[in-house]
């Protein structure tokens, strides 16, 4: 089996795969003061809460766009898989994995831009020669655009919507912090209201 590992700014996300199948997800918060030992761990609890065996793990790649976490994520599949990880560098990736990157700095594209890049072409592209747009709602909102030729075009970087909430909490003394949700109308009735519509709808139009 294949174990990936997604290390996102909010989230890490591992997955086990058999070949070409997904078997098991996990979504873990992102916690940069976790140790190695720590995440063993739970990883391990997870894998044994959903009955897979660690040893059936033969290979890991990791995509991670928090450089503090890339290490202590390496060091603990060493400790606990005995495994080295395959970390997802575009810049040097890209040839092997057959996804030219036309960015003027190859080096600053994410790592999980570049594996949604990839994964996106693969599935809904690369048979019919399409281009291909991936939205990411991450911390930011991402927009990535591959052609027709499976080339890494570049794309957009834009607050998440998460972070515009925290920031008009943050930056307007009278507004409060609001859960993101569809609110039942577009014109808001209240502060809250106003607010959840203009990040969610915010957000719908800008896609």
């Amino acid at each position: 089996m294949l174990l990936t590992v997604d290390v996102g700014n909010t989230n890490l996300v591992f997955g086990a795969f058999k070949g070409e199948m997904l078997a098991q997800s996990w979504r873990l918060a992102t916690l940069r003061e976790r140790t190695a030992d720590e995440l063993g761990i739970l990883v391990s609890d997870l894998f044994q809460a959903r009955g897979l065996d660690k040893a059936e793990i033969d290979g890991v790649i990791m995509a991670s766009v928090v450089p503090p976490l890339t290490g202590t994520m390496s060091e603990m599949i060493m400790r606990y898989f005995d495994l080295q990880t395959k970390i997802v560098d575009p810049a040097e990736d890209a040839a092997h994995a057959g996804m030219p990157i036309r960015y003027d700095r190859p080096s600053e594209v994410g790592a999980d831009r570049f594996v949604n890049g990839i994964a996106a072409y693969e599935r809904f592209g690369r048979a019919d020669g399409r281009p291909v747009i991936i939205v990411d709602f991450g911390t930011a909102t991402t927009f990535d655009c591959i052609s027709s030729r499976g080339e890494y075009l570049g794309g957009v970087i834009c607050p998440g919507v998460h972070i515009s909430a925290d920031a008009l909490f943050q930056r307007a003394a009278q507004l409060p912090r609001v859960d993101v949700c569809k609110p039942k109308c577009v014109i808001g009735q209240t502060t809250v209201e106003s607010m959840q519509s203009g990040l969610f709808y915010g957000h719908v139009a800008m896609v």
